[in-house]
């Protein structure tokens, strides 16, 4: 798992600056699969890329919300692990900052999020 949360960070930082095409598509959909891997520090290193890619790739941004990013978001938004939480929540900042607001409401991640307040 190690090797893996380190790719993670390495890609981090090397996907925002190629484009996305039908021979490397497969990373951003890996990507997304290991929000849900069993180890938190694959998890953690997942929510960093995510961040990276959201700040600063549109095209990628965009592949990520239509692949399913927002209902995984939510769900680590729940986790028991707080630093996933404040990742998840850092995430949801990075695109409602990026102008995509009405994709988190319309996702229905609001209620969960305003629930955050209150823990």
């Amino acid at each position: 798992t190690n090797i893996i949360a380190n790719s993670l960070n390495a890609l981090s930082y090397l996907l925002p600056l190629i484009e996305i095409d039908h021979n490397n598509k497969g990373i951003w959909d890996r990507i997304l699969a290991l929000l849900k891997h069993n180890d938190a520090s694959v998890r953690r290193a997942c929510l960093h890329t995510v961040q990276n890619i959201i700040a600063s790739n549109e095209m990628q941004s965009q592949y990520l919300a239509e692949a399913g990013l927002l209902p995984m978001i939510m769900d680590l938004l729940q986790s028991s692990n707080q630093v996933e939480r404040i990742e998840a929540c850092s995430v949801l900042a990075t695109i409602s900052h990026k102008g995509y607001s009405w994709n988190i409401i319309d996702a229905n991640i609001l209620p969960v999020l305003g629930s955050l307040i209150y823990d």
